[in-house]
């Protein structure tokens, strides 16, 4: 009986057993050669544990990208005559992408690292990269405006891809966005408009332009994105490791499809697009002639008052200005209220910004009150600047200013206090009964009391509050009603554009595509037909493409255009059937709702 017991305990716990692992690594390249400007992966692999934070890698002359990793665990349950084996299996896997701006052999050393309270050591890596293919269908045009600067000057970077055939998978490779020196201005990636694409580029989101452009008298499709930078350093930027990296459909081969049709399949090759070379040189600004202090603005600087009120006026009436600062290049947030604090302290004004008024970039508006009577004077204001199309520095500045400030009419006048018209009345009929009484003439505030008991008869503790008509109560309700018969017209009105839109696309859809079609049906003419027809349905009503987008026809749409555009680029496909193509595809969405 007790061997029975022991044999029971045994088994349980055998079921229940997890298997421990060692700790291993291994990592690799995909390829020991590669071309430049193709990315390379390299995989690691770590046995026996789940949880690992990669370093970073580094080697000379080569980009490496971590593309990222994670935990790769499996478990496995076996059972044999009533005998249940489980087994957990953890790993970690990761992958870099290797990039290497030109032709030669690369080393990355061997690597000792620490996981899970275990030593891993990995082999030391070497490939070769070889000069980059390229092919004429493919090119890569860069420019920087300006190509000259100084530090802290935003230059506006401009990336153009021509493609004559299809390609996929881009890779690139943008020194522009790589150096630390060269800070990008995040308002300059926004969305443009036109039929746009996207490329992800370090961790950054650049959105660019899709068009149809001329070439060394030849047709592309082109590519295009741009964005600003700011220097933040002064020295010689070589842009010339701009390239893209890609699959290319440089050829065509027959197959064979489904039905039996022989047809055109294109055949991709690695290829690279290297740029033009292009330098942007930044340069200190010159020691010779700079002001001390100086200002540190950058540009063609202008600094002056929009308009100047006419007319006398009294001691603490408001005067309110506009100060105006334009051409700068290098400082979006120039304060000009320390500007404007600092020239006035202790002067004839007191002075603050105009809460009231609604200031655009570049402009302050403020509120200048005179302390005194006379002849008072606003300074002039001065900015002292470097101009970089003179290499030069300068001074811009405003006009002196003068206005006539009057005395008060009392001591309790408004202009004084800032009580207004009730409070400048010097005299009351209460005066002369306190005089009567042997009260003496009232103060400025019982005057001021007195006046507004006469306006209130209520009293000033407890204001009068005159009755509302019984129609009163009735404006929250008609408010709302008026608000949801507002919303109503415009949902009406959203409808009827999204209908006219939707007639307006289906009419471009249902013209045949031989009306179009130049020198007769041949397939040449009915491929550049179509890709013309696709432009227009592209350019569909705002509501009628969010539409499509909301359940993927906007897509398909796209899809099918891109195809058109490698068939009409490829060169070799006029033959096939494209007008019965265009029928089937116009017949489906024809039936879009």
């Amino acid at each position: 009986m007790r061997i029975r017991s022991c044999v029971a305990l045994a088994l349980i716990l055998t079921s229940g057993l997890v298997s421990a692992e060692s700790i291993s690594g291994r990592w690799e390249l995909e390829a020991s050669r590669s071309s430049v400007g193709q990315g390379l992966t390299l995989t690691l692999q770590i046995q026996g544990a789940d949880k690992f934070s990669p370093p970073d890698l580094s080697a000379p002359g080569v980009s490496i990208v971590f593309r990222g990793g994670g935990p790769r665990n499996s478990t496995s349950i076996v059972s044999v005559n009533g005998k249940t084996t489980k087994t957990v299996s953890k790993s970690w896997v990761g992958s870099w992408t290797l990039t290497a701006a030109s032709p030669g052999s690369y080393h990355i050393d061997g690597r000792t690292w620490n996981v899970g309270g275990a030593s891993i050591t990995l082999d030391s890596l070497d490939w070769q990269v070889l000069p980059a293919v390229s092919d004429d269908h493919f090119s890569l045009v860069q420019r920087v405006e300006p190509s000259t600067c100084v530090p802290g000057v935003p230059v506006k970077y401009t990336l153009v891809w021509y493609l004559g055939a299809s390609a996929q998978n881009p890779e690139f490779s943008l020194p522009i966005l790589d150096d630390a020196n060269l800070d990008p201005v995040d308002a300059s990636f926004s969305v443009p408009s036109g039929d746009t694409f996207q490329l992800e580029y370090r961790g950054r989101t650049i959105a660019g332009v899709k068009s149809i452009e001329t070439l060394g008298g030849k047709q592309y499709t082109a590519l295009t994105i741009s964005f600003s930078v700011t220097p933040s350093k002064s020295g010689s930027y070589d842009l010339s490791g701009t390239m893209v990296g890609f699959e290319g459909a440089v050829e065509t081969r027959q197959v064979q499809d489904f039905f039996g049709n022989i047809v055109s399949q294109p055949v991709y090759r690695s290829l690279t697009a290297q740029a033009n070379p292009v330098t942007l040189k930044v340069a200190e600004l010159p020691a010779n002639g700079k002001p001390n202090p100086f200002s540190g603005l950058i540009g063609k600087v202008s600094l002056s008052w929009d308009e100047t009120p006419e007319g006398n006026f009294s001691v603490g009436e408001p005067i309110r200005m506009r100060l105006r600062l334009s051409g700068v290049l290098n400082m979006k947030d120039v304060d000009l209220d320390h500007l404007v604090s600092s020239a006035l302290a202790g002067g004839d004004f007191q002075v603050s910004p105009d809460p009231s008024a609604k200031d655009e970039d570049g402009s302050r508006s403020f509120v200048f009150r005179g302390r005194h009577a006379g002849r008072l004077v606003i300074p002039t204001l001065a900015l002292s600047y470097y101009d970089p199309s003179t290499g030069r520095y300068g001074t811009t500045a405003t006009k002196e200013l003068s206005f006539a400030i009057s005395s008060s009419t009392a001591p309790g006048s408004a202009a004084a206090t800032g009580f207004g018209a009730i409070a400048a009345q010097t005299s009351s009929p209460g005066d002369a009964a306190a005089s009567r009484s042997g009260m003496g003439p009232l103060s400025p505030s019982s005057r001021l009391d007195a006046r507004l008991s006469r306006l209130n008869p209520n009293g000033l503790d407890r204001p009068f509050l005159p009755s509302l008509p019984w129609w009163s109560f009735a404006i929250p309700g008609f408010v709302a009603g008026f608000a949801l018969l507002i919303a109503a017209g415009w949902k009406h009105s959203q409808w009827r554009i999204l209908r006219s839109e939707r007639a307006s696309w289906k009419d471009s859809l249902r013209a045949p595509l031989t009306d179009v079609a130049r020198n007769g049906e041949g397939g040449r003419n009915v491929l550049e037909a179509g890709r013309h027809r696709f432009s227009t349905l592209l350019g569909a009503g705002a509501l009628w493409k969010k539409r499509l987008e909301s359940d993927g026809r906007w897509a398909n749409l796209v899809s099918s255009a891109r195809a058109w555009d490698e068939a009409f680029f490829s060169g070799s496909r006029d033959g096939e059937p494209w007008a019965e193509r265009w029928v089937e595809m116009r017949r489906r969405m024809e039936e879009w709702k």
